[in-house]
């Protein structure tokens, strides 16, 4: 890639093509569907699929439960890749599962075993399926009291909340160094 010092753009010739061919997860409706969607958007861009091959490419990649609404749905309800989304979306979509994950982020409690990172991760996941609506910093705020919550030791949750974490990481930061 050439870059202009000038301009600062770049200028580059795209291949029809990429070099790789970028190949979309399963989707089994099990797990959040923004995610998969979003990651099957990026093979589509990547892939630069047209509308019909990225609609082909949708339907192959549904299995189990969202394979279902394939035949739930008939022809008519998944013929365009606008029908097949929305379908998808008002199945399995966060939106329309925002108290489910509003309860399970509230009752997550840190596992035996569990490190502190992957509690962390745990609870960023599902505060953004519960929270979609939010911008990022106030998430990350809520995120911060459940993932102290869910340390479950009331004394290490007490000395966490003394150093007053101000968001998430600082929240992992804090527990990490007070569990050594």
């Amino acid at each position: 890639m050439n870059l202009d010092a000038s301009s600062g753009k770049d200028e580059h010739t795209q291949s029809v093509q990429p070099r790789y061919i970028l190949k979309p997860a399963k989707y089994d409706g099990k797990t959040s569907f923004e995610t998969f969607l979003a990651q099957f958007q990026n093979c589509s861009v990547y892939n630069k699929w047209t509308t019909t091959e990225e609609l082909a490419h949708l339907r192959s990649s549904l299995e189990k439960e969202a394979g279902q609404v394939l035949s739930d749905y008939g022809i008519e309800g998944t013929n365009s890749l606008k029908n097949l989304t929305k379908v998808l979306k008002e199945r399995f979509g966060g939106a329309n599962q925002v108290d489910k994950f509003r309860i399970k982020v509230r009752n997550r409690q840190r596992k035996d075993g569990e490190t502190p990172q992957c509690l962390q991760s745990d609870i960023r996941r599902l505060t953004a399926l519960a929270f979609p609506n939010l911008d990022h910093k106030a998430r990350e705020d809520i995120a911060c009291d459940y993932f102290v919550d869910a340390l479950t030791d009331p004394d290490f949750v007490l000395k966490v909340r003394k150093r007053s974490p101000k968001d998430l990481h600082s929240a992992l930061r804090i527990a990490l160094q007070l569990e050594v």
